[in-house]
């Protein structure tokens, strides 16, 4: 899904707001099987991912890629 996004950030209408939850959710499994092995490393690179993330929605401005182009003509 980055890959789509990395090509044309603001014509993947929904892709941003897919990945954000998805990956925070991922880290709250990982917190809550913290007992087992490689589930707190799972949390801080998932976090990083969600950090990463929501700052090329800002930068790329993802939340432009709700709106409708202009229309041409009658």
């Amino acid at each position: 899904m980055w890959a789509l996004l990395a090509v044309r950030p603001r014509s993947q209408r929904g892709m941003w707001e897919l990945i954000v939850p998805h990956k925070t959710l991922v880290i709250v499994h990982a917190l809550y099987v913290l007992d087992l092995p490689g589930a707190a490393q799972t949390a801080w690179v998932d976090g990083a991912l969600v950090a990463a993330t929501v700052t090329a929605w800002v930068l790329c401005r993802g939340w432009l890629t709700w709106r409708r182009p202009p229309t041409v003509g009658p």
